[in-house]
């Protein structure tokens, strides 16, 4: 079966699991388990034993954004910024110890009025690193746009606006509001009802995924992914998102939805173009180097790790390596023995461990067991100490095994390229 085939399965297997999870996301109590806690949550304005807020400009009531209540027609159950002279104004969460943090939700306002309190122009979340503040690396933010449905008609699932980011250690949290001044004399301020401040694995688990797959290149070379791999795992990652970007998910569809999400890396991973279809391994005539052909084309950016090749013939002692290197021209890899092979030839074997082979894209090769060794003498049909023509001439026309060089099932003319380009640099042994 092929590696298209099974990565098509495979990926249909992973999206119908999601499937379940979001149908059993919709469906949930949605309530948030106390191993993910809102950071920011204050229900009694408690400084001493909880976080502490504070704004460049407050009207309205500070602490009721922590409060963990959602009041769309209370003015003193939200903070807002109106009548500020600032184009720009904040609202800084203190945790009062370094706290690991990637994800901020806020329930947005609307009282739907020009010159009132409106979703701002935009929004970005910084942390305290000591000395200045710094913006969170790689925002994502669900809607793109700030957004939120007019007061009369609001919930938290239409108000909610989720950014995501790198996971940070701070002892400080700030949202930065750019309020909507684009009208003359229509200024429009920001507010919130609420804000919650998460750290979710699935969080950080999702901004690995997205590292990967903007790194990956598609196609049919080794250390490429198979077409449609990146669009099967950006599908993945945005199920994930809509996941941990939901309203008070429970931690058990947190914890399903980040197994899948992993699921779907690895099957993204397992989609590598491999460069592990070794047709066969061969011999010189002193049996002190070993020449492994290749299916796939040899790149120089390969990095080989000799330490990570084995020839042996089942015994606890495998011969030694004194090199490994490759020939990106005519795609062969030579193992170089520090003593030559012994007693039966046709007995060994080259096994390659996991990493054998990388890319700058990193890990490239899968373990390889039992590539078979053809020595010299089985392809010196003649005995002359020399392999040419007649040897190919004799070998085809018998019954040999060899024939079937990559072992697919079928003696063809690919198999009759590999023995030729085998046989002319033994001719010169």
């Amino acid at each position: 079966m092929s590696i298209n085939v099974v990565f098509k399965k495979t990926v249909m297997l992973v999206l119908f699991t999601f499937a379940i999870i979001l149908f059993l996301f919709s469906t949930s109590n949605r309530v948030h388990a106390m191993s993910e806690p809102n950071l920011a949550l204050n229900p009694n304005s408690d400084k001493t034993v909880c976080s502490y807020v504070y704004a460049s400009y407050t009207i309205g009531t500070l602490w009721s954004a922590v409060d963990g209540n959602f009041s769309y027609n209370s003015f003193n159950d939200r903070w807002t910024d109106w009548g500020s002279p600032n184009n720009n104004d904040w609202l800084v969460i203190d945790f009062g110890l370094p706290t690991s943090f990637n994800q901020v939700k806020l329930y947005l306002y609307n009282d739907g009025g020009d010159g009132g309190v409106q979703p701002p122009a935009s929004y970005d979340i910084q942390y305290w690193n000591g000395n200045v503040w710094v913006d969170t690396e790689h925002q994502t933010k669900t809607p793109e746009t700030p957004a939120a449905s007019v007061n009369t008609l609001a919930t938290p699932m239409n108000t909610l606006n989720t950014v995501d980011f790198d996971t940070v250690v701070s002892e400080k949290l700030r949202v930065v509001f750019t309020n909507d001044f684009s009208v003359v004399n229509h200024e429009n301020y920001s507010g919130i009802v609420e804000l919650e401040v998460y750290n979710h694995s699935l969080v950080s688990t999702i901004a690995a995924a997205n590292v990967i797959n903007n790194a990956a290149d598609e196609g049919t070379l080794a250390g490429q992914y198979s077409p449609g791999a990146k669009a099967a795992l950006a599908a993945a990652i945005g199920v994930a998102r809509e996941v941990a970007d939901g309203t008070n998910v429970g931690q058990t569809t947190l914890d399903a939805a980040e197994a899948v999400l992993n699921s779907a890396i690895s099957t993204f991973e397992s989609s590598v173009v491999p460069l592990e279809s070794f047709y066969s391994a061969f011999s010189n005539k002193a049996g002190d180097v070993i020449t492994l052909y290749v299916s796939n084309i040899l790149d120089t950016s390969y990095i080989i790790d000799a330490a990570n090749f084995m020839v042996n013939n089942g015994s606890n002692v495998p011969s030694t390596i004194s090199s490994v290197s490759q020939n990106e021209l005519d795609n062969t890899i030579s193992i170089t023995l520090t003593a030559p092979l012994s007693g039966d030839i046709a007995s060994f074997q080259v096994k390659l461990l996991k990493d054998a082979f990388k890319t700058n894209q990193g890990d490239l090769s899968s373990e390889i067991d039992n590539i078979p060794l053809i020595p010299f003498s089985q392809l010196d049909l003649n005995n002359d100490q020399r392999i040419g023509i007649d040897d190919l001439v004799l070998l085809l026309s018998g019954n040999s095994s060899l024939k079937d060089i990559n072992h697919d099932g079928i003696p063809d003319n690919t198999d009759i390229q590999i023995l030729l380009k085998q046989i002319m640099p033994m001719s010169a042994s």
